[in-house]
């Protein structure tokens, strides 16, 4: 108030002084051009009086303006602390702020963000980085660099630098220029970097860097702010770290309880699971108030609501004849708290009865006056029933291992078919059985048993194998099912056909043959007409697998004789076979070698007829000895490759006429053939080749086991698309039990006596009549003649 009212009359006073020194002047002028001297001016203002009020009156004023400026600097000093004052006051509020915000907090990295951001705000530095320090390490914490919050610091401290510098020694470091300290010897530019230590009572946490881009010479309000920071940020990160350590052993212990808490839940869940998914029935009952809790089991097994059989008594389970004796075994296990189990028969709510396990044990509770008591309840009729089964199945297995060990005794599959239908329905029990084959599409019975369980040969038995066998032996894999059963209307075989018998039931088991065969064994069970019994034919399958074993040695053993017998019979075609070609081959070799030495030695003493009779006889054994080669050649090319029939047009009564000249020169003058044909003057399209050796062959064999002097017929009938050849002698014959040998390789009848031959010739000519795709028949008597006719497809070539 009072610098108001001096400045105001400081104005007032210069306003009244200008005024009157204006006054003053004028006068002086007016005085001064009108004539008036000085003495009359002092004169007009009291003269020398008036004058020195007005010096006085100045000096007052200039008194009063050195007052002036005192109050003025007074004044601007006033200003000037109040000024420092409020910042001061501005300093320690945003302290506070900044001391709120970082103490409020207890997690570590947002109070390092808090702590730089206060920096910022209060020294307006460019980075700002914290490390914390432990264990003589430093560590990063936060950083804000290029106007950013970063990931990491601007630069690793060095071991001899700054930040290690302050960490070990826990004093300030304030460096105004870098350029001048020597920890920045290597630093290659400017600016000024302020290091505090982040301590409490000498115990270092970290350190605060705090850095300029250029030289700054460091207030002391802005080192007191960034001391105060730093206290406060020391405070905080130790609060922080404690708070970690306390809430770690928070977590510990919570995370405890939670465990503790989650096996508490689990262990009852696992124990409602139990109770809730446990196949056998659990009860919890007292014998005076009667049922008390149950598990699904238990409902699901005597057929009780949820709470239909709440407080029922336990006797209402109970047989009437089994009452007591299981009441007495509770009281038992009440008085002694020890676990008792007994088997009792139990009914359902329908009524219905089974036979349980039930395992008691007490339950004591400290609310109750009596004992509960908790009951395990399985039902055991299963189990029964599986165990008579398997003593069933035992004996059954027994039996079938018996009737097993003797089918291995007999010589054949037939006769172990025979057998095994009869084991089936004498020693296993089946009613009425037969085995059947599958071939080229039908059931082919072999052995069956009739109603009055007699054995039955049922070989002429043909069953077609239709859409519906077809559907159930789909259903036969050994990985689906070892037999399937069905209802339908039996038929019996009585030797002439099929006849219907009744209705019942038919269970098929496959015989699985390891060559793939299809077998089966039918179990009918007609005579009772009742459902098969599921035991018996389990047993039934097990027999109808060792049956397929035992089948399967006896086709290995039939195949091991059969090819025994084969080669005992190539042993001997063997022996046959170089015993004739080595004596086919002597003779013409032997009578070659006679003429020929005659000739030699004796031509001189020998007649041109003579000389010619020898030189023929040399040409039919060459010529004899040429076909025995070529038969051999034929009949190794038939084994190898086959005969290939190469057809051309062919006149046959040119090429009969021609091997019947070669025949009458081989075979002499003793034999007259006659030849006759039908429409023969065609040509048809047939092997030339082929057909020679047919026809030679027959001739040759016709002549030669025919009588000397008699004839044989050749006649030849041609039709429009086959041609037939008949050669008929009056010979030898062949014996009936070698004619089903007749056109083996080197196989001769019995009766051919001396009669040279290989044995290669009928096989030859059955060869090559197959070859044009025809067929060769005979017919023979011993004694009186033989009749050899080969068919020959053939068509009629128009010239």
């Amino acid at each position: 108030m009072l610098s108001i009212l001096t400045a105001a009359y400081l104005f007032w006073y210069r306003a009244v002084l200008i005024v009157w020194m204006l006054h003053l002047a004028l006068n002086v002028w007016l005085f001064l051009i009108t004539g008036y001297s000085i003495r009359d001016v002092l004169t007009s203002y009291g003269g020398i009086p008036g004058i020195s009020a007005l010096l006085v009156i100045g000096l007052g004023a200039a008194k009063l303006l050195e007052i002036n400026n005192r109050l003025r600097q007074q004044q601007q000093e006033r200003d000037r602390i109040e000024q420092a004052l409020q910042r001061r006051n501005d300093e320690i509020e945003a302290l506070q702020q900044a001391s709120l915000q970082i103490t409020s907090q207890l997690e570590l990295k947002p109070i390092l963000e808090t702590i730089i951001q206060n920096v910022l705000a209060l020294v307006r530095a460019e980075d700002v980085h914290i490390f914390l320090y432990e264990d003589n390490l430093l560590t990063f914490g936060a950083a804000v660099w290029q106007g950013q919050q970063q990931p990491r610091p601007h630069r690793e401290p060095r071991l001899n630098g700054e930040s290690y510098t302050v960490a070990r020694s826990g004093e300030p470091l304030i460096i105004p220029d870098v350029n001048l300290n020597p920890l920045y010897q290597e630093w290659q530019g400017c600016g000024a970097i302020a290091a505090l230590p982040l301590s409490i009572r000498n115990q270092v946490y970290g350190v605060m860097n705090v850095a300029f881009h250029d030289p700054h010479p460091f207030e002391e309000a802005e080192i007191r702010i960034l001391r105060l920071l730093a206290d406060q940020a020391a405070v905080a990160i130790h609060n922080a770290q404690l708070f970690e350590a306390v809430g770690g052993q928070t977590t510990s212990l919570e995370q405890y309880v939670a465990d503790r808490t989650a096996e508490l839940v689990a262990a009852k869940e696992r124990a409602e699971t139990v109770l809730n998914n446990s196949f056998d029935a659990i009860v919890l009952f007292n014998p005076i108030s009667g049922i008390e809790q149950t598990n699904p089991a238990f409902l699901r097994l005597f057929g009780y609501e949820a709470d239909g059989v709440f407080r029922h008594p336990i006797a209402s389970l109970l047989q009437p004849e089994a009452k007591d004796e299981f009441l007495n075994l509770v009281r038992t296990v009440m008085a002694t708290k020890q676990a008792a189990q007994t088997e009792v028969m139990l009914q359902r709510q329908d009524g219905t009865t089974f036979m349980a396990d039930v395992s008691l044990a007490a339950f004591v509770r400290q609310d109750a006056e009596y004992p509960n008591v908790v009951a395990s309840i399985r039902d055991i009729s299963r189990r029964r029933q599986a165990e008579e089964r398997q003593r069933t199945m035992s004996a059954g297995l027994r039996t079938v291992l018996a009737v097993a060990n003797e089918l291995m005794s007999y010589p054949d599959v037939d006769t172990t078919l025979r057998y095994a239908v009869e084991a089936a329905r004498s020693k296993l029990g089946l009613e009425r059985c037969a085995i059947f084959i599958e071939r080229d599409g039908f059931l082919q019975g072999t052995y069956g048993t009739d109603n009055q369980g007699r054995t039955t040969d049922e070989h002429g038995l043909c069953i077609p194998v239709d859409d519906k066998w077809q559907r159930r032996f789909e259903r036969l894999k050994p990985e689906d099912a070892q037999w399937i059963t069905y209802e339908d209307t039996h038929t019996e075989w009585n030797g002439q056909g099929t006849v219907a018998v009744g209705a019942g039931w038919i269970a098929i088991t496959p015989i699985h043959a390891a060559d793939g065969s299809r077998i089966f064994l039918f179990n009918d069970a007609n005579i009772t007409c009742k459902p098969v019994d599921e035991i018996q034919q389990d047993i039934a399958a097990v027999f109808c697998s060792l049956l397929a074993k035992i089948v399967e040695r006896k086709r290995a053993e039939e195949n091991i004789s059969r090819a025994l017998k084969q080669e005992t019979e190539l042993g001997e075609l063997k022996s046959r076979i170089i015993a004739t070609i080595s004596h086919e081959f002597r003779t013409p070799l032997a009578v070659i070698q006679s003429s020929a030495q005659l000739l030699k030695y004796y031509d001189i003493h020998l007649d041109d007829e003579k000389r010619q009779m020898h030189l023929d006889k040399i040409e039919q054994q060459v010529n004899q000895a040429a076909r025995l080669i070529e038969d051999v050649l034929t009949i190794s090319r038939a084994e190898t490759v086959g005969l290939i029939c190469h057809r051309s047009p062919v006149n046959l009564i040119e090429v009969c006429s021609t091997i019947i000249e070669e025949v009458e020169l081989t075979a002499g003058i003793n034999h007259h053939i006659i030849f006759t044909q039908s429409n023969a003057r065609n040509v048809y399209d047939l092997d030339e080749q082929l057909l020679r050796q047919i026809i030679t062959n027959l001739l040759t064999n016709a002549v030669k086991y025919s009588p000397s002097g008699s004839s044989v017929k050749l006649d030849v009938v041609c039709a429009s698309n086959e041609v037939m050849i008949c050669i008929k002698d009056n010979g030898i014959g062949i014996p009936a039990e070698d004619q089903q040998y007749l056109f083996q390789d080197f196989r001769r009848a019995k009766n051919v006596g001396a009669r040279p031959g290989t044995g290669l010739g009928l096989s030859i000519v059955k060869r090559a009549a197959e070859a044009h795709g025809g067929t060769v028949s005979v017919i023979s008597t011993e004694g009186v003649g033989t009749t050899f006719t080969v068919t020959l497809p053939a068509s009629k070539i128009t010239l």
